[in-house]
């Protein structure tokens, strides 16, 4: 940190990642034996916030990475029979893997020298990378003096073409702002909220936090925990232990990971499971857009990626063959989405009487699973606004505007003539340009949160039987991290003038990228060599980061990672073998 930065007087980072885990104590439901673990935990790193942001993520994810550690140590243990593993935690390793996106490299270079290079999916926008496509997804001040967060989604085109823009329109950052802001500026809060919602739309309203906790929405939502208890959706299976073996290398040897999801929070489920030793099988269909090649670098890692296309017979047979080895089912789908695909709860229920093995499943989605908004689209920046997150940045940063936390970003475009002063040149460092590709905060614990409720479905799984269900969402998170407090306005203002001083106007690939050029700069040893791994790829040696937890008495287990397919490079099955048996089987039924 500069010499000029005032003195950091509140809690160190890893002292507070220690006291906010003894808090998740009673936001989420944990064994004995788990607690025995977790208090253990050991924390490590910077002491100092090194963003300009006033809540407490990197603490908050670190807790989070401490208690899907100890999880993951007593599942360990069971399996091995021996003492259960104490867990450490880098609280910089955690914070770097809230933006493991942008960290990758392939064959020694930026992620982004490599772009050409990986497999596209059939749905990618061919121009994803105007910005436009990334100006639609910002904060706009609207003509009663409300801001609003319109949102691209995965389809930027069409959310530009329903303000009556060109959704190709050539024009610089600028000029793609001032687009957008005349479809906004003539408009009010509630008109825009109303034009998303009725468009199928993500956006929100920018809200203060006592807006949000005086909604409807907020006061069902005050009850929440942070991961919402498991339910049991069936009670005539059989508990199904863990399978014991002292040859067993990881926590989740041999458990199968069936992952129906798409950009961040939900994959980063998958990765975590992966990363535990699972055998995840991701898929999605052909004719859908996502963030995939860009993402799947990271987010394929460990995990076979597939193409099922649920509209047709043979998708619907593919699925189900499946989902009848399936102990884990993820998905990212809002409620009754599964139902209406035609494999909600009921189905699930049929399958695993008749095998006689029950499902742990872990939905994912941003409003969360009950109240007036849970049907309505959102991602992390919906989260951060409509909560109130984005109004206590930027009142923390001295700004009377909201701002959406600048680490990390979803990616598109970085604009050439980023505007965020001091000094930021129009090339970015060479790991960023042209393109950012990053993850958001709220999405990947999110996705620690996600994993945690798996590995308590796996436990109650084994105790009880049945089937287990616990939704997660990006709203849970963003309330949980409102209800820790904040970091000195002082020193958060201090880190915002010091260094690329962002806004609600700015392009969050601008925020990212920006602040990554001053970390690496600034502070190069965030950056350790110890917290990479590599995997292969069919384009390249992938370095990205390896698991967050370390543990202890088994530093010797072996990565889950290893290798990332591109989309699609994979046949539908849990392994070569049962893909071909499955195959045969397809075609014997004409499908």
């Amino acid at each position: 940190m500069s010499s000029t930065m005032p003195v950091f007087e509140d809690t160190p980072v890893p002292q507070e990642a220690m006291t906010i885990l003894m808090k998740l104590f009673h936001e989420i439901e944990v064994p004995a034996e788990v607690r025995d673990v977790a208090q253990n935990t050991i924390f490590t790193g910077t002491a100092e916030p090194i963003l300009p942001l006033p809540h407490k993520h990197f603490a908050i994810a670190s807790a989070l990475q401490g208690l899907y550690g100890a999880f993951a140590s007593h599942i360990f243990a069971l399996r091995t029979g021996e003492t259960p593993s104490s867990v450490s935690v880098d609280v910089d390793h955690a914070g770097l893997s809230l933006a493991g996106l942008m960290l990758v490299e392939v064959d020694g270079k930026p992620l982004c020298s490599a772009l050409k290079r990986i497999p596209k999916i059939p749905a990618e926008d061919p121009l994803w990378y105007q910005p436009i496509k990334s100006m639609v997804s910002t904060v706009y001040r609207c003509t009663d003096g409300v801001y609003f967060h319109p949102h691209g989604s995965l389809n930027p085109r069409f959310t530009i073409a329903s303000m009556g823009i060109e959704p190709d329109l050539e024009v610089d950052e600028q000029g793609a702002r001032e687009a957008v802001q005349a479809f906004v500026e003539r408009r009010t809060a509630s008109d825009m909220l109303q034009w998303s919602v009725g468009l199928g739309l993500p956006g929100d309203v920018c809200l203060r936090p006592a807006e949000f906790d005086n909604s409807g929405h907020g006061h069902i939502a005050s009850a929440w925990k942070l991961i919402t208890p498991h339910a049991q959706r069936e009670d005539l299976t059989p508990p199904i232990r863990f399978l014991k073996s002292p040859n067993t290398g990881r926590p989740l040897d041999g458990i199968k990971v069936l992952e129906m999801t798409r950009v961040i929070a939900g994959p980063a489920i998958g990765r975590h499971l992966a990363e535990l030793g699972a055998t995840v099988v991701r898929f999605i269909s052909p004719h859908l857009p996502d963030y995939g090649f860009y993402f799947q670098p990271d987010f394929n890692l460990g995990k076979r990626a597939v193409h099922i296309d649920l509209r047709t017979d043979r998708g619907k047979a593919q699925l189900r063959h499946l989902l009848e080895e399936a102990d884990i089912f993820v998905h990212g789908y809002r409620p009754g989405v599964t139902d209406r695909l035609g494999f909600g709860n009921e189905v699930l229920n049929q399958i695993a009487v008749n095998r006689g093995k029950g499902f742990v499943i872990v939905s994912e989605n941003a409003y969360g699973h009950e109240g007036p908004w849970a049907w309505r689209p959102g991602f992390q920046q919906i989260a951060d606004v409509v909560s109130g997150l984005a109004w206590e940045t930027g009142a923390a940063c001295g700004q009377n505007a909201p701002i959406v936390p600048c680490w990390p970003i979803t990616g598109t475009s970085i604009p050439h003539n980023s505007r965020l002063g001091l000094g930021i040149l129009t090339e970015l460092s060479d790991i960023l340009r042209p393109v950012v590709m990053s993850e958001h905060i709220i999405d990947y614990c999110t996705g620690l949160m996600g994993a945690i409720a798996v590995l308590q479905g796996l436990i109650k799984r084994s105790r009880h039987g049945g089937s287990w269900h616990a939704p997660v969402s990006l709203l849970q998170y963003a309330l949980f991290a409102r209800k820790q407090g904040q970091y000195s306005h002082a020193y958060v203002r201090a880190l915002y003038e010091s260094g690329p001083r962002h806004t609600g106007a700015h392009a969050m690939p601008a925020m990212t990228s920006a602040q990554i050029s001053h970390l690496k700069t600034t502070m190069p040893t965030l950056f350790d060599a110890r917290f990479f791994e590599t995997s292969g790829s069919s384009y390249g040696v992938i370095r990205h980061l390896k698991r967050v937890v370390r543990f202890t008495e088994a530093e010797d287990m072996p990565s889950g990672f290893g290798y990332s397919p591109s989309w699609g490079e994979s046949k539908v099955g849990w392994d070569d073998e049962d893909a071909q048996q499955l195959e045969a089987e397809l075609r014997r039924a004409g499908l």
